[in-house]
């Protein structure tokens, strides 16, 4: 579900503060998070109200952050401005019981589209691999004030850094393909996709070997 390293990259990721988030920046992440997939391809089409989509949106990924912080790759630059949510080797996105709370949060935000939405993190799931460990970029997204700068570009470099000292590969799905070019770029591959329920967008898969430091 990662959004958008948008931009080329004009910033040193060591100088941009990259640091796992601590509780009482959840707030200021979210809203970057939420604002950053206000008009991306796949969540617009999913969250089709537009007038709900922020609220929807902020409330969804709040969820997904709370989850994420029992791992320290819930990170994010100095001011907050990009962050990222990495599910580490052998990690959860959601564990069972917070997959059962999934449904009625959906449930109230969606209403009768409740089923749609269901049906497309099923097909994420059904799309990940599940063979070998790997680090899996859950969500990703940069404030909109904020795009074209390259910071969500530094981000990732940053992480992709401390992966490939560990010799760790890296999944994520893309739902934009105007990030596939950037995606490329980081060294990530297509590896398949999906469309999402009753004719939505296409969602691409991508895959990562990890690359010897000084090829990275």
């Amino acid at each position: 579900m990662a959004d958008q390293p948008e931009g080329k990259l004009v910033a040193r990721p060591e100088d941009l503060g990259v640091h796992s988030i601590t509780h009482d920046e959840i707030p200021d992440v979210v809203e970057t998070l939420a604002l950053a997939f206000m008009n991306d391809p796949s969540w617009s089409w999913i969250f089709n109200d537009e007038d709900q989509r922020l609220h929807q949106l902020r409330t969804l990924w709040h969820f997904l952050v709370m989850s994420s912080m029992r791992y320290p790759w819930t990170v994010a630059t100095a001011d907050l401005m990009a962050a990222a949510l990495w599910i580490p080797p052998g990690g959860e996105e959601l564990t069972q019981a917070e997959n059962d709370e999934l449904v009625p949060i959906l449930t109230e935000l969606m209403g009768e589209r409740v089923s749609l939405a269901l049906e497309t993190f099923e097909l994420f799931d059904q799309a990940h691999p599940h063979d070998r460990d790997h680090y899996y970029l859950d969500l990703l997204g940069t404030h909109p004030k904020c795009r074209g700068r390259g910071i969500g570009v530094a981000l990732v470099v940053e992480n992709l850094r401390r992966m490939d000292e560990e010799g760790a590969p890296a999944y994520l799905e893309s739902s934009n393909p105007a990030n596939l070019v950037r995606y490329q770029g980081l060294g990530f591959e297509p590896i398949g996709g999906f469309h999402l329920p009753d004719g939505g967008p296409f969602v691409t898969t991508m895959w990562r070997e990890p690359r010897p430091p000084h090829e990275a």
